[in-house]
């Protein structure tokens, strides 16, 4: 349990029963030249605390702390107790706010909805769990030739499709810097170095159909397919309804990948290389609907770590509401234990 924390976040209980150098109680039992230098190294720590509430109040969890690589498994096994003691630490102060490094505000309410079963998660969840994944596995991703991007750069895509067909130059459009990002991974003070169709053919994505499913999209770019894992056709079952979701992104894909493909000899007849689509439907079906959030990004990260679509077929409710209690630990882990710490297990 937590004990009252002080104007810098730090429990007052635990530095109560801190024992000193010598193993008394107290904060120090020392000569006064070794008093001096601890209460000087004391003094820094304390600054940069103060320093680092500029993200938020950090509270003191050991236990969940970025203290190593995680070993990869997508489907693991949680302790109950383990999660229990996760769940009754943010439950003590709900309201919690963070400002986590990838500018998004969560409380400890953010996190205990994510761990929620048949709880239908936000645009900031999804964010939350791809950033946990590209930190934790990004050069493995990218050792493997793709890539994985946000929900917000699928949506930049379609948002800007009408501004698109009515550009004359099309091969100059300006698509925004997070769409050119997101496919090319050049950006001030960063650049993955890796080239589209050269040391890139996928991309994986979140997508939102309508206003309240999401689906995971594996958008593979040499044969020019997308691959839609769905975890509850039933919703749009027909062709016709892929498509209406489908249509705009379809279209523009051709357009993106000659846009921030390498120069090339021959010219790129745009409107002769469309994409098309395919839905699997052997994978879980999320009957009791609500995690098809947190099932879209299993999907994903199943999928660009070489299992098939039956090997998804496995997972069922209780499988589920397991690892949507793993994604709650270990984003919370990931971007609140220690955000300067970025795993790559």
């Amino acid at each position: 349990m937590l004990g009252k924390e002080n104007f810098l976040g730090i429990s007052t209980e635990a530095i109560s029963s801190t024992k000193g150098v010598g193993g008394y109680g107290g904060l120090c039992c020392c000569s006064p030249p070794r008093c001096f230098f601890l209460g000087f190294w004391l003094g820094i720590a304390l600054f940069q605390v103060v320093n680092l509430r500029i993200l938020g109040p950090f509270p003191t969890f050991p236990s969940f702390q970025s203290c190593k690589k995680p070993k990869y498994t997508p489907l693991a096994d949680l302790e109950k107790a383990q999660f229990q003691e996760f769940q009754s630490i943010l439950r003590e102060k709900p309201a919690q706010e963070f400002k986590i490094v990838i500018g998004i505000h969560a409380s400890n309410k953010f996190f205990l909805s994510l761990a929620r079963p048949a709880n239908w998660v936000s645009t900031e969840h999804i964010s939350v769990l791809i950033s946990m994944l590209v930190r934790r596995h990004g050069r493995n991703y990218l050792s493997g030739t793709c890539r994985f991007v946000d929900y917000f750069s699928i949506a930049g895509i379609i948002s800007k499709f009408a501004e698109f067909e009515k550009a004359s130059d099309k091969l100059g459009f300006n698509w925004g810097g997070l769409v050119s990002f997101s496919f090319t991974g050049k950006k001030p003070r960063r650049n993955d170095k890796k080239v589209l169709l050269v040391d890139m053919d996928r991309v994986y994505a979140p997508m939102m159909w309508g206003k309240d499913h999401w689906v995971g999209l594996v958008i593979n770019l040499t044969c020019r397919q997308v691959e839609i894992l769905d975890c509850n056709i039933s919703l749009n079952e027909s062709d016709n309804e892929v498509n209406k979701h489908m249509a705009y992104l379809l279209r523009a894909l051709p357009h993106v990948l000659a846009a921030f493909s390498p120069p090339s000899d021959s010219s790129h007849p745009e409107e002769d290389q469309e994409f098309s689509w395919v839905r699997p439907d052997n994978n879980y079906f999320n009957e009791r609907s609500g995690d098809c959030g947190p099932c879209a990004v299993k999907f994903l990260e199943m999928h660009a770590a070489g299992y098939s679509y039956e090997d998804m077929g496995q997972i069922n409710d209780k499988k589920v509401d397991i690892f949507r209690q793993k994604y709650a630990m270990d984003t919370y882990e990931e971007f609140i234990g220690n955000a300067k710490v970025q795993n790559d297990g």
